[in-house]
């Protein structure tokens, strides 16, 4: 895919961030072409569902949707 604008591309991610006294997970949507976070949200579980549909929530809210845009995730072992 040939990118020449923003919001044609969002790449989803998942991280563990180490706490003083716990873990967290943060799930992020980045923007391929400007490579900006257009949405995120925490976490202390992995396997919530509510981790990556929130943080494209969020990255909805703040990003100007565009048809054709393509949402790209390696999430699918989350429930």
């Amino acid at each position: 895919m040939t990118l020449t604008a923003i919001n044609q591309l969002w790449v989803a991610d998942v991280t563990c961030v180490r706490l003083k006294e716990e873990f967290v997970y943060l799930a992020m949507i980045l923007g391929s072409f400007s490579g900006k976070v257009g949405g995120w949200a925490v976490h202390r579980t992995m396997m919530s569902s509510r981790l990556m549909v929130a943080a494209l929530e969020r990255a909805e809210a703040n990003r100007q949707l565009q048809a054709g845009l393509v949402h790209y995730s390696e999430s699918e072992g989350f429930n």
